[in-house]
């Protein structure tokens, strides 16, 4: 199944489109238009000279060119894409002291001259570099930075790259479910576009995706679609054939070996148009199928061709894995040398690429060998003792050394399982971590736009509840007086005096709901008494209502909290109240507020209808409670049965008063 992964992984750059400048009436803006129009194009240029190691000149040539235009038309793009394709040409090179310095001038240039879609360019860069070295925590922190920038600007395209990107890394550390997620993305966004490349990569890392759940027959189907969409071999090479050859891989695993060798057989015959690291692939692919079939020497012709191209392209993982196929072709010949000596190439490519000793065989191969020359050795050695001892010496001897032999080997193949079940274990766990931390990295950016919201809802509320008492209790105010000094100084019937008055009494009830809808949204008391004295009058006017009796018991109070978390925690109050009132039918309430260090323990219980948590779904109100929780790297816990009333306790972290 390796080789469906292999195959996906696409070291994936982000080319940058030419942007034409509208026609203008002066003749500056017109040479200036022309002059960032021929810059962009040598961006291009560069950019694809500079990912090949032969062709480094040419991209130097190119970079030397726009960045002398860039300054002299003090054109942000270039003078950051100079930096940016700068440090891909190191890279290439493995000069990484070189390569660690233009990415951060291609950062700080972006950074400078806030340039949002440059600056994601530039972290996307990184992440390919982290990537390329499979350092994939740290690639995963890189992508999803590039991509949150890339969603704040809404450019579909970039965000739709760097899916892919993501989706590739994914695969590569064995979670195929958030890489399909991520492809899946990728489609719709390249749909959207009505970009056929975005969407085929979409559609085949679902497919690998799907393929490595062993959701075998969907994988096809996708391949298959993929097949349909890029008829063009030489415009799409790369992405045709990878769907040919991993439909030809499934169906050697799925044991439909004749099918896949004639698979394997038609893409040979586009041989033309398939990149060199492809063609390995394919010669791997169908070596792997013929040796299936026993078609021994067929297969070695055919591995032997994928390593002579992996050698030559410096295709290091394909490589390995050709070495390992050849090892067991060489094997199944009964070969033991040859394959103990492609056995050993794999394990030191494969150390090279994993920092980690797999010795997962190769002391068996070693043994067979050994073996082999034994036999050879016993065979003269049982001529020369026929001459001089009866038949009966000659079969106790070898009964001997055959006892003897297959105690050794009992021993040393408990060696070997015991060694790789550790090692495996050490993979297991790794792999575990590097999840865990791609995990946390997401939850931050989740907790980073809660806290975000959070934040706004409560300057909302506040702003709107000054807006309102200030501003149209003011005027109400105002209108209340001059219709009061209007009373005394103008004569009016009985009947009219009347109406008068309740126009008065009226606008007096206005005032008085005004502030107390301007109070519930950001209570005065709140802000410059704190948490103790908002909830104390709160309580006291729904008691005053007559709608509840609420006690309140509060401990450690005398200490304020944040002010934040004195703002969060007042409205988790207010829901959990406003859920009685409207839901409950509850006559009384407790409400305790602990505050101890630097947590706080909230608990309020009614004496209500309650309800069933297990039949009734979270709505709006429990929802926003449990938000305003985890706000506070807390908890929510609910206890309810019908007829027994409701307790709800929330703990979380009271944070230090500023």
């Amino acid at each position: 199944m390796r080789r469906h992964l292999i195959t996906s992984i696409i070291f994936l750059f982000i080319y940058l489109d030419a942007v034409s400048q509208s026609a203008q009436k002066s003749s500056s803006d017109i040479s200036y238009s022309h002059d960032t129009t021929i810059i962009n194009q040598q961006i291009k240029k560069a950019f694809g000279y500079a990912q090949n190691p032969a062709t480094l000149d040419s991209a130097t040539h190119y970079l030397n060119q726009f960045y002398s235009l860039s300054r002299k038309r003090n054109y942000d793009k270039g003078l950051i894409e100079y930096f940016r394709i700068k440090a891909v040409t190191y890279f290439i090179q493995q000069k990484d002291d070189s390569l660690s310095q233009f990415i951060e001038k291609a950062f700080s240039q972006a950074k400078l001259l806030h340039n949002e879609k440059e600056l994601a360019l530039v972290i996307d860069l990184k992440a390919w570099i982290y990537q390329a070295k499979e350092e994939s925590d740290s690639a995963a922190h890189y992508y999803i930075k590039a991509l949150k920038i890339a969603d704040s600007l809404n450019d579909t395209k970039l965000s739709a790259e760097i899916s892919n990107n993501l989706s590739i890394l994914f695969l590569g550390i064995g979670d195929y479910n958030k890489a399909a997620a991520y492809a899946l993305s990728v489609y719709h966004r390249g749909l959207k576009l009505n970009d056929t490349l975005l969407v085929t990569n979409g559609l085949f890392n679902l497919g690998t995706a799907k393929v490595n759940l062993k959701q075998y027959d969907t994988g096809m189907i996708l391949y298959r679609r993929v097949n349909e969409l890029v008829k063009d071999p030489a415009k799409y090479n790369y992405v045709l054939f990878r769907s040919l050859g991993n439909e030809a891989s499934i169906l050697t695993d799925l044991g439909k070996v004749d099918e896949s060798i004639k698979k394997y057989k038609e893409i040979l015959q586009l041989s033309a148009n398939i990149d060199p690291t492809l063609l390995s692939y394919i010669y791997s692919g169908l070596a792997a199928a013929q040796l299936k079939k026993n078609l021994f020497n067929d297969a070695g012709n055919n591995a032997e061709k994928a390593i002579s191209i992996g050698e030559s392209a410096g295709q290091k993982q394909g490589l390995r894995d050709s070495y390992l196929l050849m090892s067991q072709i060489k094997e199944a010949q009964s070969d033991f040398k040859s394959a103990l000596l492609y056995r050993k190439k794999y394990d030191t490519l494969n150390d090279t690429l994993t920092s980690e000793t797999t010795n997962k065989n190769i002391h068996l191969l070693e043994k067979k060998y050994v073996t082999s020359k034994k036999d050879n050795q016993i065979a003269t050695q049982q001529l020369a003792i026929a001459e001089n001892k009866n038949i009966i010496q000659k079969k106790n001897t070898l009964n001997i050394i055959l006892a003897v032999g297959s105690l050794l080997l009992l021993l040393f193949g408990l060696l070997i399982y015991r060694n790789f079940k550790n090692r495996h274990q050490l993979l297991k766990k790794e792999k575990e971590l590097q999840k865990q931390k791609i995990t946390e990295l997401e939850k931050q950016q989740q907790l980073v736009a809660m806290q975000s919201v959070l934040k706004g809802q409560e300057e909302e509320r506040s702003r709107l509840a000054r807006d309102l008492h200030d501003g149209v209790g003011g005027l109400l105010s105002g209108v209340k007086l001059s219709m009061s000094n209007m009373k005394g100084n103008v004569f009016l019937s009985e009947e009219n005096t009347q109406a008068f008055s309740n126009v008065i009494l009226q606008l007096d009830q206005s005032i008085a709901e005004l502030r107390r809808v301007s109070h519930n949204m950001m209570p005065e008391a709140l802000i410059k008494y704190g948490l103790k004295e908002a909830l104390e009058n709160y309580c006291e006017n729904l008691n005053l209502s007559g709608k509840l009796k609420v006690q309140l018991q509060t401990y450690g109070m005398e200490t304020r909290m944040d002010q934040n978390t004195e703002i969060i925690v007042y409205r988790i109050v207010q829901e959990l109240l406003n859920n009685i009132i409207k839901h409950a039918e509850a006559k009384n309430v407790l409400i305790q507020l602990v505050h101890e260090g630097e947590r706080f323990n909230l608990t309020v219980e009614d004496d209500g209808k309650g309800f069933d948590i297990n039949e009734t779904k979270n709505g709006a109100g429990l929802a926003n409670i449990k938000a305003r929780a985890e706000y506070l790297d807390g908890n929510v816990d609910i206890v309810s049965k019908k007829g027994e009333g409701t307790s709800v306790n929330v703990e979380g972290k009271a944070g230090e008063n500023t």
